[in-house]
């Protein structure tokens, strides 16, 4: 490969440089946008399952504290499947 690329003409050898620059920047910032995605969709997740959750706890407060809650027949009330 190194002779190869020695044969090569000045102009030849500077598009070839640039070629794979250019394929590293591409990469470089693929991967950056890649990770930034991620890490944005992991944080829109737990704040999605931190809602959820919420109203789950503010939806079962008053007949856990009242004692109106007994088991799965109340739950099934409210039209939940399992």
């Amino acid at each position: 490969m190194k002779k190869l690329f020695n044969r090569l003409s000045i102009r030849n050898k500077l598009t070839v440089l640039m070629g794979f620059g250019s394929i590293a920047g591409l990469a470089l910032s693929g991967a950056l946008l890649f990770s930034l995605v991620w890490v944005a969709e992991r944080e829109q997740s737990i704040r999605t399952l931190h809602q959820l959750a919420g109203m789950a706890a503010e939806n079962l407060r008053a007949p856990l504290a009242y004692g109106g809650y007994n088991g799965r027949a109340w739950y099934l009330r409210l039209g939940a499947r399992f």
